[in-house]
C-alpha cells in the first residue's frame, strides 16, 4: 500500500516517502549549521500519517482538519529509538521531541508554573498506547519509509556536541547558556516548519524549491555608480566620502558584532548598505536585514536603498517587511487589476513576509524582536534565515532599556552560533556591553571607524538653545508663525498629539487672520 502526506483540491496526491524526504533535504540545507538534526526533525515530523485512520481520512474527504493527530507520534519514535548515552543525546532528544510534536501551531511552555517538566513528561507508555495516535500500527509502518533513524541520531548527537563545545568556548554564564539552548530550540523548529510547509507548497504549484540568490557584485557596482553622481564639492560630502570609503574597506573583517558610530548627517544609511554588500561578498553571507526602530523611516529607508541599487517596486531582490509595507501597491492592484491578479500579489508578499529570503530585507525593531520571542510557527519560520546574514541595527540607542539583556543574547547567538554579523549604528552608542550580565559577545575591536570626533563639529548643522520661559500652546504657535514667515519653513517638535493639533489650529488661525489684513 502506498501512503500518502496530502491531496490537493483536483484530487492529486502526495507520497508520504517524497514528503518526508523532500522536507529532509530542504531543513537540512537552507544553512550548513545543524544540517543532521534540522533533517531528523524533517523526516520523522509526520509519520503519524502512517496510521490507517489518517490515510482513510485524507482518501475519504469526511471530516474535518485536524480530526486525526500525526505530529506528536514522530516525537515518540524519537523517545523509544533514540538510545541516550548522557547530556548530549537527552537535548538532542528534547528538542526533536519539542519540535517534531508541535510543528502545527506553536511551541509550548515546557515547564508548568509551578516549576514541573511538564511537557518533557508526556512520553509514557501510557501515552504512546493511547487509540487516538495509533502509534504501535504507525512503528510497523517505518520499514517502508527509509528514514535511517540511527545514522540520523548519530548526526543529531554530533550537531549538539558542536553546539555544546562552541557555547562553552564562549565563557558564558549558565543563564545565558540556557537562553542559547532556548534559541536554539527555535531554530530547528524554524527550519523544520520552513521545510514542511515550503515542500508543501512544490507539491501544490508544482515548482522545483530554487532559493533566492543574488549577485552581491552586481548591487556593490550599482551603489558605487550612484555614489559617484553624488555632488563631492561641499565639506560634508566629502567627509561622508570618507566614511563611505571606511565603511567599504571594512567589509573586509571577519563575521561578528561591530559598531558604527557616525555623527548626524555623516551619511551612515549608505555607509552601513556598503560595508554590508561588501562584507557579504566577502564572507559568503545569504542576505542583509536591515532593522529599524521607527516607520517613519523605514520607508524612506526601504525608498533610499531602490534608488541607489536601481531596483523598481516590483524588484524580488528587495522586501520591505513592516506593518504599513504594501499597503500602497495593495490600492493600487485593487484599482486597476482583477480581484484574481491582487489575490496572487498579495499571497505572495504576505509569503515573501512569512519566509525572509529575499537578499535585502527591510523591517523595524518590533517585527525583529517579535520573530526571534514568539511560539508561533508563523512568526518562527523565517528565525532560520537570519543565520548567515549582515544584519543592521540602525538608530541603535533607541533600544527600550528593559529589553537590553534580551537583544544582547539574541545578537550574539545570532553571530556567534549562526555566523551572522551584526552591525550596530548610531550617532550616539549606548554601552550596551556594560550590563550586569556581560552578555554582548563584541568582536576585538568593535568600531568600523576609530575616533569619529573629527568629523562632528565639521558636520554641526543645528544650534540648540534652550529658553528660560514657558510658553502656552498659542504662544508657541505665534513663534512658530513669525519665524516661519521671516525663513519660508519652520520645524517645531512637541511631545504630545494634543499639544500639535493645539499649535496647528492656531497657525490656522493666524493664517485666516493674516489673509484678511
Amino acid at each position: 500500500m502506498v501512503l500518502l502526506a496530502r491531496k490537493d483540491e483536483e484530487g492529486n496526491t502526495q507520497t508520504l516517502y517524497d514528503h518526508l524526504h523532500g522536507a529532509g533535504r530542504l531543513a537540512s540545507g537552507f544553512e550548513d549549521e545543524f544540517a543532521d538534526i534540522s533533517r531528523t526533525a524533517a523526516v520523522l515530523h509526520d509519520v503519524g500519517k502512517v496510521a490507517q485512520q489518517f490515510q482513510t481520512y485524507l482518501l475519504s474527504d469526511d471530516g474535518h482538519r485536524g480530526d486525526v493527530q500525526h505530529a506528536r507520534q514522530g516525537a515518540f519514535v524519537v523517545n523509544d529509538f533514540f538510545e541516550s548515552k548522557g547530556e548530549i543525546e537527552e537535548i538532542a532528544k528534547e528538542i526533536l521531541e519539542l519540535a517534531i510534536s508541535k510543528h502545527h501551531g506553536g511551541l509550548p511552555d515546557c515547564i508548568d508554573e509551578s516549576g514541573n517538566r511538564a511537557f518533557l513528561l508526556g512520553f509514557t507508555e501510557s501515552d504512546k498506547s493511547n487509540e487516538k495516535y495509533a502509534y504501535q500500527e504507525i512503528k510497523r509502518g517505518l520499514n517502508g519509509l527509509a528514514l535511517d533513524l540511527q545514522s540520523n541520531f548519530r548526526g543529531s548527537a554530533e550537531d549538539i556536541a558542536c553546539f555544546l563545545k562552541k557555547i562553552k568556548s564562549l565563557g558564558m554564564s549558565k543563564d545565558s547558556i540556557y537562553f542559547y539552548l532556548g534559541l536554539l530550540v527555535k531554530l530547528i523548529y524554524s527550519r523544520l516548519v520552513d521545510a514542511d510547509r515550503t515542500d508543501a507548497a512544490c507539491f501544490e504549484t508544482r515548482k522545483q524549491y530554487r532559493p533566492n540568490t543574488v549577485d552581491w557584485q552586481n548591487l556593490i557596482s550599482r551603489l558605487d555608480k550612484s555614489m559617484r553622481s553624488f555632488d563631492s564639492s561641499s565639506e560634508i560630502n566629502r567627509i561622508r566620502h570618507q566614511i563611505n570609503e571606511q565603511c567599504c574597506l571594512a567589509g573586509a573583517r571577519e563575521t561578528g558584532i561591530y559598531r558604527l558610530s557616525i555623527p548626524t548627517g555623516g551619511g551612515k544609511t549608505l555607509a552601513s548598505l556598503n560595508f554590508a554588500l561588501h562584507h557579504a561578498l566577502k564572507t559568503g553571507k545569504h542576505r542583509i536585514i536591515y532593522v529599524i526602530p521607527y516607520l517613519s523611516i523605514t520607508t524612506q529607508t526601504a525608498k533610499t536603498f531602490r534608488d541607489v541599487l536601481g531596483l523598481n517596486a516590483d524588484s524580488d531582490v528587495l522586501l520591505e517587511h513592516y506593518s504599513t509595507a504594501g499597503m500602497q501597491r495593495s490600492a493600487d492592484v485593487a484599482d486597476n487589476a482583477s480581484s484574481e491578479f491582487e489575490d496572487a500579489g498579495e499571497h505572495q508578499r504576505k509569503l515573501a513576509a512569512e519566509r525572509w529570503d529575499n537578499p535585502i530585507i527591510v523591517t523595524t525593531m518590533v517585527e525583529f524582536l517579535e520573530t526571534v520571542m514568539s511560539a508561533r510557527g508563523t512568526k518562527l519560520r523565517k528565525f532560520h534565515n537570519m543565520a548567515d546574514s549582515v544584519i543592521i541595527f540602525d538608530e541603535i540607542q533607541s533600544l527600550p532599556m528593559n529589553t537590553i539583556n534580551l537583544f544582547n543574547e539574541i545578537v550574539s547567538f545570532l553571530s556567534k552560533i549562526t555566523n551572522s554579523t551584526i552591525l550596530l549604528c548610531s550617532a550616539t552608542q549606548p554601552l550596551l556591553e556594560k550590563t550586569k550580565r556581560e552578555n554582548l559577545l563584541l568582536s576585538e575591536k568593535p568600531d568600523l571607524i576609530a575616533e569619529t570626533e573629527s568629523y562632528e563639529d565639521k558636520l554641526r548643522r543645528t544650534r540648540i538653545v534652550a529658553s528660560t520661559e514657558n510658553k502656552s500652546c498659542d504662544e508657541l504657535g505665534q513663534i512658530i508663525y513669525q519665524q516661519a514667515r521671516k525663513d519660508g519653513n519652520c520645524l517645531a517638535i512637541v511631545n504630545l498629539k494634543k499639544e500639535a493639533r493645539e499649535i496647528f489650529q492656531c497657525l490656522e488661525r493666524l493664517d485666516v487672520i493674516m489673509s484678511l489684513s
